[in-house]
């Protein structure tokens, strides 16, 4: 397990990297910010990771059985934790968002059993992706996912889209998520 939530470090980050974490947030879609021509410069910044330490870090460690931090690489950390700040995202936003997916989904009579992270780290995007494994067919999940998507827009003005993305996914034969 890496040990990054409870404390902060400097890091250096060159002229992409400030540019794509610094980035406006535009939901639905981020800005695109080409490379810069500049010379190459180095950036300092510190990086808070108590973000990893909120209530819905430790929800999903809950439903996993495995440390949030143990799930995704030391870089996209760091990354997902400065484009938070960048975006002023506190954990408790995430946790409030993680909530209301969770919610919907018990509305519906079902829970999450599993969770698998989807970090991409692509080009502009810095996102996480959370999805749920459901235990339900895939004519239920259609169903699931709509009313979650749906309860997510409506309870929040912004879900967080340009950061964190909540889905569900049916469990395949043998207890699986996709």
């Amino acid at each position: 397990m890496h040990a990054l939530a409870d404390r902060q470090v400097s890091i250096d980050l060159d002229p992409y990297d400030v540019a794509r974490i610094d980035q406006p947030s535009y939901y639905p879609s981020p800005l695109y910010v080409p490379p810069s021509d500049e010379p190459s410069v180095v950036c300092t910044r510190i990086v808070d990771y108590s973000i990893f330490s909120a209530p819905w870090a430790k929800e999903l460690e809950a439903i996993s059985g495995v440390a949030f931090l143990d799930e995704i690489e030391p870089e996209f950390a760091t990354l997902f934790a400065l484009r938070a700040q960048a975006l002023d995202i506190t954990g408790q936003k995430i946790s409030d968002v993680m909530s209301t997916a969770l919610g919907a989904l018990a509305e519906q009579g079902f829970r999450a059993i599993e969770v698998c992270y989807l970090c991409n780290d692509v080009d502009t995007d810095i996102k996480l992706g959370i999805e749920f494994g459901v235990d339900c067919t895939f004519d239920q999940f259609v169903d699931i996912s709509i009313y979650m998507c749906r309860a997510i827009r409506n309870k929040h003005e912004n879900p967080l889209t340009d950061l964190v993305l909540f889905a569900a996914s049916p469990l395949e034969e043998g207890g699986d998520a996709r």
